[in-house]
């Protein structure tokens, strides 16, 4: 049965995954251009339910807005099971982040470390956007 249970949530996990990488465009692209602008500073002091004010707004498409719903009531319902599935807010984020924020993940050899160094605040701040998303939509 434990077996069952896992091959389902791995499964589950795989099908979420394919979904956010077949759409058009990057989810939060724009979104994160906004609330992270090109400084690469997220606004300090904001509590959860402003950052997800400001994502709504800037996923101005009535598209994006319907799946990135869908995307944050599929990872509720996996945070509020976190006493048996260990999946915090912040845990989950750390996850998906990369997923969403290019479905071509990767840089290649040929990158400079300028372009890794974006990247990485990109991430960083998209995990934290993430997780103040998932703590607004819980509650």
């Amino acid at each position: 049965e434990h077996v069952q249970k896992a091959s389902a949530a791995h499964l589950a996990a795989h099908i979420f995954k394919l979904v956010l990488r077949s759409l058009p465009s990057q989810l939060l692209v724009d979104a994160l251009h906004i609330v992270a602008p090109p400084s690469g500073r997220l606004p300090t002091g904001w509590t959860s339910e402003q950052m997800r004010a400001a994502v709504f707004a800037a996923v101005a498409e009535h598209r994006k807005q319907t799946v990135l719903r869908w995307f944050l009531d599929c990872c509720v319902h996996i945070v509020r099971k976190a006493e048996s599935n260990r999946m915090q807010p912040r845990s989950l984020a750390v996850i998906v982040a990369p997923v969403l924020l290019n479905p071509n993940f990767g840089l290649g050899a040929e990158a400079s470390a300028d372009q890794a160094s974006t990247l990485s605040l990109r991430l960083t701040n998209l995990v934290t956007v993430v997780t103040m998303l998932l703590e607004a939509h819980v509650e």
